[in-house]
Order: C-alpha cells, then structure tokens, then sequence
C-alpha cells in the first residue's frame, strides 16, 4: 500500500514494505523538498523519534539533490501518516482518499479519529490479496486539502505527463480522457452534475479560465490550489467534488445565474478566498512587467522570480495576504 502526500515537485509518500524492505516496514519517500516543505518534514521526524518510530532522526535532503531519499520507520502505516498529515495539512479543509482494491474510494475528514483504523485495514487487505489474486487493484491513500475558492486565470504552459498519483485514483475511462485531452469528466456527489476538470496548463483550462467547467449548469467553478501541481490539483478537485461537493460547490465559488443548487459554504461564506485572489491580483499588477514566473509555491507561500530592482530595493521580499498566506519574493 501507498500513501502520498501532493507536493511541489511531486508528492511524498509513505509505502510498506517497498522492495529492499521487510514485508510490513512502513518507508517514507521524499523528492526535491522546498525550504518549508522541509522545515516541516523535519518537525514530523522528530516527532517520530519522540513516539518511539525512529532511532535517530537522518539530515534530510535539499531541494537541489537528485536521489529520492528513503526513511524507515518502526510501527504502523496508520499511526505515522496520520502524525504525518497531521504536520504537513493540519486543519480541518483536508480529506484522505483510500482506493482499496476493489475500486472502492472511501473518503475520510481530518478530524475522524478512525483513519488509522481504516488505512491499517486497507493495508492488511492489501498484503492478504498480494500475489494471491491476479491483476489486482493497487491500495493507495491520497491526503488533499480543499482548494482556495475564487482565483486567478489559468495561463498556458507546458502539459507534462500526469502524475503517479492521479492515474492510482482514475477509472480506465477518466485514463483515456486524461492522456488524450489532459482533462477528466466527474460527477458532483450531491447534485449529480457533470464536471470537466482540465490540467491548469492545458488548452482548455485557458479557454475556459479555470480548471472546472459545469457542463450542465454551463458555468465555471472558481477554485485553485497553486500549491501542488496540476495533476494533485484536479485529484483533489475530483474527489471533492465526488465526496465533499459542497466544499468546492457554494456561494464563494459560484457566481452565475445559472448555478443550480448552490450549496452553503461549510467553511465560511461568499467572501472565502476573495480577499487571498485581490491581493495576488494586486501584487501581479504591480510586478506584470517584470515578474518571470511562478517559480515555486510551497504549502502557505508563493514564491515568485523577478528581476524588479525597485521591488526589492523597496523591501518587498515578504508579503502577508489578509488571510495569512504569505508571498516571497526572490530578485
């Protein structure tokens, strides 16, 4: 069983018993880490090494490094992912996915006290059916964080081939879709409509604005989460929108006439995330002519390259949004 976290460049993920392990070692993989993705990888391991999971604590890798680096841990797939998912998407906007290996996805919130019970049992039904049954569905986990609502413009760029984790969460047909078109077709869990979901990057997301698209209502749902790539972004908006539709469907992130039903917020009202897109706006503005890209956005900051002497002369290297995400910005 597998167990992946979305990060900037890629994902984390916790795996038991990988090949070059025991049976039932619980292995955590850690790729490119941004400074904050590593700050936080760090306070996990040494929560480990106080619960009694690790030894000692190893240094981990930089972003630059080109080797995967690989932790062992003593106990249960349960336990560490969730003291994991508790440290890298704390806060109650976070759900994990568990595709068993019937096709079944069970979605489970952050505050459930039962998810360890529940990966565990996935795990052991994984190791029961291992080279028993023939061509059997892979156990994965996936932990995702509900997107910002209202949001800024996709723009064009280089589509590149999805994700390990994305495909571990796609239907054949959804498969097909994805590597044909970059997009997906989803049905919202409450309401029943179609969704296209489309890579940030892609054709269609331009066109349209956004990555979701109601093909019933015929509207856009204004939502983004520029903190994980592309293919983690639409894996959570799928499963949300299969499992948690009210999440991402609400009076924040539909504003056509034509949106029906427009469910109630459960996590605040028709301003959530306004305030976080004006600002981006309003720093984008400032620095439209000078700005080279979005280089790197990590969990709770997006960092942004420039040559703008002016900006960074004038100190604006760090910058605070009203609802507390943070913008660094690198000349």
């Amino acid at each position: 069983m597998r167990w992946f976290f979305p990060s900037w460049n890629g994902d984390f993920r916790l795996e038991v018993g990988p090949q070059g392990y025991r049976q039932n070692e619980v292995v955590l993989e850690v790729t490119k880490p941004s400074a904050g993705e590593r700050a936080l990888l760090e306070k996990f391991l040494d929560k480990c090494k106080k619960k009694g999971h690790l030894d000692a604590a190893p240094e981990l890798i930089e972003q630059d490094a080109t080797e995967t680096q690989r932790i062992a841990f003593k106990g249960s797939i349960g336990d560490i992912g969730t003291l994991l998912k508790k440290t890298l998407k704390p806060g109650r906007q976070v759900v994990t996915a568990i595709s068993s290996t019937d096709g079944q996805i069970k979605v489970v919130e952050s505050g459930d006290a039962a998810l360890p019970k529940y990966i565990e049992r996935a795990a052991a039904d994984a190791t029961a059916k291992k080279g028993i049954i023939a061509k059997v569905k892979e156990t994965v986990a996936a932990t995702v964080t509900r997107p910002t609502l209202s949001c800024p413009d996709c723009l064009l760029g280089a589509v590149p081939m999805a994700s390990e984790v994305l495909l571990a969460f796609l239907s054949e047909e959804e498969h097909r879709s994805w590597a044909a078109h970059r997009h997906i077709i989803v049905t919202g869990g409450y309401s029943g409509h179609r969704y296209l979901l489309a890579h940030r990057h892609s054709a269609r997301a331009v066109q349209q604005k956004r990555i979701c698209y109601d093909l019933d209502d015929r509207f856009v749902l204004k939502f983004y989460d520029w903190s994980v790539p592309p293919e983690e972004e639409v894996l959570a908006a799928k499963l949300l929108l299969e499992h948690r539709e009210d999440w991402v469907r609400n009076e924040a992130s539909c504003f056509s006439s034509r949106a029906d039903p427009v469910f109630k917020n459960p996590f605040g009202d028709y301003l959530d995330g306004t305030r976080t897109a004006r600002a981006l706006g309003g720093i984008g503005g400032m620095l439209l002519g000078s700005v080279g890209k979005f280089h790197r956005i990590v969990p709770g900051a997006i960092s942004i390259e420039t040559s703008n002497a002016l900006a960074y002369g004038l100190g604006l290297r760090r910058v605070t949004l009203p609802d507390g995400a943070v913008v660094q910005i690198d000349p």
